[in-house]
């Protein structure tokens, strides 16, 4: 029977830390880095502070693209009620999609904007029109300098 304090029937131990059984290995280390970076974005008063965890997130998306979907929903995830954030990882969010430009976040930005618009009457949350800017050209290099080069 599983106590408090030990590992739950739905994870078991890999390496140092323990993954969750739905993971594979290179998941649950997207998942740590993930996990660093928003929590390093959303600690410091600087977003440039976050950039060196932002940009080994981002390195290692890159390095597996077929998890392309798991990442996504660990973005997405950010911005439901079931988050352990206090608040979803918006400028890793902006970061790495300045670069990856992946259609499903721009999307979910999107809809989420018109859902502002269509229940206010105006646009209430700057944060969608900050998210689909980072869609554009130019936007890394206006607000961070690029530590992978």
């Amino acid at each position: 029977m599983w106590r408090a304090g030990g590992v739950s029937p739905l994870m078991r131990r890999a390496g140092s830390g323990v993954v969750r059984m739905s993971e594979s290995e290179t998941q649950h280390k997207l998942h740590q880095l993930f996990d660093i970076a928003a929590a390093m974005s959303l600690a410091v008063d600087c977003r440039l502070n976050a950039e060196p965890e932002m940009s080994a997130f981002l390195t290692a998306v890159k390095e597996h693209p077929a998890e392309r979907e798991f990442v996504v929903r660990l973005f997405l995830d950010t911005f439901s009620n079931q988050t352990r954030f206090r608040a979803p990882p918006t400028d890793l969010l902006m970061y790495c999609m300045s670069d990856l430009r992946w259609e499903e976040i721009r999307e979910f930005a999107l809809t989420q904007r018109n859902q502002d618009i269509q229940g206010h009457r105006v646009p209430c949350y700057g944060i969608w029109a900050d998210i689909l800017e980072s869609f554009s050209d130019g936007w890394r290099e206006k607000y961070f300098t690029d530590f992978t080069r």
